[in-house]
């Protein structure tokens, strides 16, 4: 038997009391949402993405903490490094601390 609608039902019923560690076995990232206009991702001036090169982590350990995939998490340095007029990413590390 097929439930009236997505969200509805005794399956969908349970898996929301449970939650998402119970249902998924491992804590959910954040949900980050796309702002239309914005586009997905944190901006140069967000303070996510600077603050997280500026801590030393390498692409890969960046994508872990915002759940993104490594390539997404290239594209995003990238786009800071050339957003803020940078080569490299010491220069975002000496600016954020100036912002400090």
């Amino acid at each position: 038997m097929l439930a009236a609608g997505p969200g509805t039902g005794p399956v969908w019923a349970y898996g929301r009391r449970m939650g998402p560690v119970r249902v998924s076995g491992q804590r959910m990232g954040p949900v980050r949402v796309c702002v239309p206009g914005r586009g997905p991702g944190p901006a140069a001036g967000s303070g996510t993405g600077p603050r997280l090169v500026a801590e030393g982590l390498a692409n890969q350990q960046i994508a872990d903490r915002l759940v993104i995939a490594r390539r997404t998490a290239e594209g995003h340095v990238e786009r800071i490094l050339s957003k803020l007029g940078f080569s490299n990413r010491s220069q975002i590390a000496a600016w954020m601390t100036a912002q400090r």
